[in-house]
């Protein structure tokens, strides 16, 4: 006779297979989705600086950023815009800086550094004096 399907064998074969690359899947994509999460935020944050300095140029209010341990918030006078979370693998291990400003020139006020650690390495923010951007280094 000659029937056309698979054994139960070959199903438990193929099943097993697809199984152990699902295993084998999670801890490399999660590792991945932490990766993109610290890119998302180091992007945002260097946008937001350069925002505050654009802001600071164009309007007679004080633009600042202020940090605190989990967040930093953009103000604006006395209004707070934005509360950004840094993820829970981002640690600010050095911040030289109280908080980051701008006046309307665009020159930095309290120039300085800040040092960032992911657990694996150290990625430090820098402020110098002048006028000009904020880079990581």
């Amino acid at each position: 006779m000659k029937e056309k399907g698979f054994t139960l064998l070959e199903l438990l074969f193929t099943l097993s297979l697809v199984s152990l690359l699902l295993v084998l899947l999670v801890p490399i994509q999660s590792n991945f989705i932490k990766k993109m999460e610290e890119k998302a935020f180091f992007d945002l944050f260097h946008s937001d600086v350069l925002y505050i300095q654009n802001i600071a140029m164009t309007t007679p209010e004080v633009v600042s950023i202020h940090f605190e341990k989990n967040y930093y918030y953009i103000e604006r006078g006395i209004r707070r815009l934005y509360k950004r979370k840094i993820p829970d693998s981002i640690t600010i291990t050095n911040n030289a800086m109280e908080k980051i400003s701008f006046n309307y020139l665009g020159v930095i006020r309290y120039p300085g550094s800040i040092l960032f650690n992911n657990g694996e390495e150290y990625i430090e923010y820098i402020c110098p004096l002048g006028k000009g951007r904020c880079y990581f280094g």
